[in-house]
């Protein structure tokens, strides 16, 4: 018996052949959208291949020699040679990044980058800050030192099927090693020392790759660093073999079990920071609380008559929104409205939860930027039309964070990334005339330029960036944009990290975040005289800045109110919440310069470190397939007999272009072990928006078989043919799928 089959479903609008039209919103999981085409090019150093596209060749060749610099640097402390050239595929922007298809997993904003173990590939973005970069690059390159080491150790001392270590102590070592802890990280362990929620050593299993897990893991290998000695931390590395269980590998390392480890560790932690309660305090405690549930960030305050209104960006029902709510004349923490729905949609795929501020102006303007298709959007939105007004899309930005109004409502300012993955501060145009949307590029250069502030004269602009000399070592510090002259001007300096400036109702003066004393992120202020600035005295001896606030941890994004109160989200107890501190700006004026050594001087301008490449003139990308994976299995049955088969992947190191081999044999006799082979074949392009499939198949042996009347049997088929299917992504969230198969088989073997 012999039958041909034939099967369409497709979505395009045609006749005949019984075509059925489907339409999937959020169907199996979102989609990962190709938008961009990018002419990869490879850049080779001694050691690494780089994979970049033309418009980020600058940044190719600084990761190239902050690889090779990390390279060297490993090397010499793991005593360990790679064998071969690493691939390192590099994204100017993370909405690049989120197109790769060297993973199918959709990539959050939380990801930084990844090391794929089977292929050896580093997948990273930038996100315009080169501090960011370095410590990516160095993180991930760790992984691929410490995986080749235990590798290397593990076949050595032939120990097959082992688990290698746990997570916590990967990711642990990648941060160690990337460098010193940063003002996160101390966030986060005395955050979670301080309200008794470390998780210890032997449960570190409960939080597997989290962000906090992350930090932990680092934390502890600090600590044991600190107490047993640098070189216990490699030792672990290199006893790995010893035992298929970490916990064993522990002890037999530094003599003592997990249980002893964690209650050392977490006393050392406490003696590091119960101290500190003693001076600070926790910011719930003396602040108003305006906000209750979820993670509320990134606030925007406006004020008409004797009402106040707070915007912000918050999670709370798993997805992230735009919300208003009432503060001051009524109950502080007052009933939240949703303003705009954030990822659900394409127009507002993501708000920049951790990234970009928002800001609204005195006539009830909001603006903020979210993530739509392949760039982001600039939104203003009419609070009081509840609708919005303009939106602004560049084709030379890739990312637009925290607008900024000019104090008459007719300019934005923003930080702004290009597809060369460089961040720099543009003035639009906001009006009803030909010129609305003008933009205006302030700075052309590597340096990351963030949060900027319009004063209220609307003569400067305030800025975060890392320009300073000590911006090579992750420094960021103030400065000022001369809107007149288009000058800059040093406001800050010093290897702290002073961010998001925000200018008192009057203009006198600045309040800024900095971890200046060692400490998580507080609110500091510094009083601004335009003469005093534009004078050549340069000593600061009256104007140095000054700590308002206090706290055991972590203050973002403050805002004046009319009334002088400031308003800054609070991390506290794994949360961030948003608070207002009042008569801020009294206590500002009370307080005594009494800070002049934190002035440092202006150091010149760094560059980053170029490398020789071994071939000056990169070459074009050249598909080169290797194995993704191969994995095989076996079978007997009593009543189906025996059979065996594996499966094989084998990609493009891009991984555009994809085969797949399925190959099992079901035979029951020996006669049938050259004739009962059963396959399918398939090739994936993902290369382009469009993606498609296709492949043949072939299957023989006994099917089981319910017949109309409901009766069951068992019989033999021998079945074969071929597919084509074709999907076109929307967006995110909808997609088109049409797809044929061509079906022949014969019954009775």
């Amino acid at each position: 018996m012999r039958k041909i089959l034939f099967r369409f479903t497709s979505l395009l609008f045609l006749t005949g052949f019984g075509l059925q039209a489907q339409y999937y919103e959020n169907y199996f999981g979102t989609n990962k959208v190709h938008y961009t085409e990018f002419n990869w090019k490879i850049l080779e150093t001694e050691h690494f291949e780089i994979y970049y596209y033309p418009e980020m060749k600058d940044l190719a060749e600084r990761a190239a020699g902050l690889a090779e610099e990390q390279y060297l640097e490993l090397q010499a402390r793991m005593n360990h040679s790679l064998i071969k050239k690493v691939p390192m595929i590099i994204y100017s922007s993370h909405m690049h990044f989120q197109q790769t298809n060297t993973t199918a997993g959709q990539l959050p904003e939380g990801i930084g980058g990844f090391f794929e173990f089977f292929k050896g590939r580093v997948v990273l973005p930038s996100d315009g800050s080169p501090t960011n970069f370095r410590r990516v690059v160095r993180h991930e390159l760790t992984h691929v030192f410490v995986d080749s080491k235990v590798n290397r150790i593990i076949a050595q001392h032939r120990r097959l099927n082992h688990p290698g270590p746990p997570l916590w102590f990967t990711e642990g070592i990648a941060e160690y090693w990337s460098g010193a802890p940063d003002f996160q990280a101390e966030m986060v362990i005395r955050d979670a020392t301080l309200n008794n929620t470390i998780v210890p050593l032997q449960e570190l299993w409960r939080i597997d790759g989290s962000y906090y897990m992350y930090k932990l893991g680092e934390n502890f290998l600090h600590f044991l660093s600190e107490n047993y000695g640098e070189e216990k931390v490699l030792h672990l590395v290199d006893n790995i073999w010893k035992s298929d269980e970490f916990k064993k590998v522990m002890l037999l390392t530094t003599g003592k079990d997990y249980e002893t480890l964690s209650k050392e560790w977490i006393y050392w932690l406490k003696k590091k920071y119960y101290p500190t309660l003693d001076s600070q305090d926790q910011a719930f405690s003396v602040t108003r609380q305006l906000t209750n549930d979820g993670y509320s960030m990134k606030p925007a305050y406006f004020s008409y008559g004797k009402d106040e209104d707070l915007y912000y960006v918050a999670n709370r029902d798993g997805f992230t929104n735009l919300y208003h709510q009432k503060i001051g004349s009524t109950k502080e923490a007052s009933k939240s409205e949703v303003v705009i729905r954030g990822e659900r949609s394409e127009a507002f795929e993501t708000f920049h939860f951790f990234k970009s501020r928002i800001d609204i102006n005195k006539t009830g303007e909001l603006i903020f930027s979210t993530k739509s298709g392949e760039r982001d959007i600039l939104y203003v939105y009419d609070t009081r039309k509840k609708k919005i007004t303009h939106r602004y899309r560049y084709d030379d930005l890739v990312g637009i964070a925290s607008p900024n109004w000019s104090p008459d409502g007719t300019r934005i300012v923003f930080s702004g990334l290009s597809a060369s993955g460089n961040a720099d501060l543009y003035i639009i145009r906001v009006d009803s005339s030909d010129l609305d949307g003008s933009m205006l590029r302030i700075m052309n250069d590597f340096y990351d330029d963030k949060e900027p502030a319009w004063s209220p004269d609307g003569k400067h602009i305030a800025f975060s960036s890392d320009r300073n000399g000590d911006g090579s070592k992750g420094a960021y510090n103030l400065y000022l944009w001369n809107v007149v002259d288009n000058k800059i001007s040093p406001f800050t300096s010093g290897k702290f990290h002073d961010a998001a400036p925000t200018w008192s109702p009057d203009g006198k003066w600045l309040a800024f975040t900095s971890n200046r004393v060692g400490t998580p992120t507080n609110v500091w202020v510094m009083p601004f005289n335009e003469e005093y600035f534009n004078s050549a005295d340069t000593s600061y001896s009256h104007y140095a800045p000054r700590q308002l606030t206090s706290f055991t941890s972590a203050v973002f994004d403050p805002e004046w109110t009319a009334k002088g109160d400031l308003i800054f989200s609070a991390f506290e107890n794994f949360n961030f919440k948003i608070c207002r501190l009042d008569s801020a700006l009294h206590k500002a004026q009370t307080l005594l310069p009494g800070e002049r050594l934190h002035w440092s001087g202006v150091k010149s301008l760094w560059s980053t470190p170029k490398v020789q490449i071994q071939n000056s003139n990169s070459r074009p990308y050249d598909k080169r397939y290797g194995l993704d994976f191969v994995q095989g299995a076996f079978q007997a049955s009593p009543q189906y007999g025996y059979g065996g088969g594996a499966q094989i992947g084998v990609t493009d190191m891009l991984g555009n272009d994809q085969y797949y081999l399925t190959l099992y044999n079901n035979a029951q006799d020996v006669n049938g072990i050259l004739t009962d082979w059963n396959f399918v074949l398939t090739k994936v392009n993902l290369g382009k928006r469009v993606n498609y499939a296709y492949g043949i198949y072939r299957f023989k042996g006994d099917f089981y078989q319910v017949g109309d009347q409901g009766e069951q049997a068992i019989v033999a088929e021998n079945r074969y043919g071929g597919f084509f299917s074709v999907t076109y992504p929307l967006s995110k969230f909808q997609r088109l799928e049409t797809s044929i198969t061509l079906s022949r088989f014969r019954r009775g073997g």
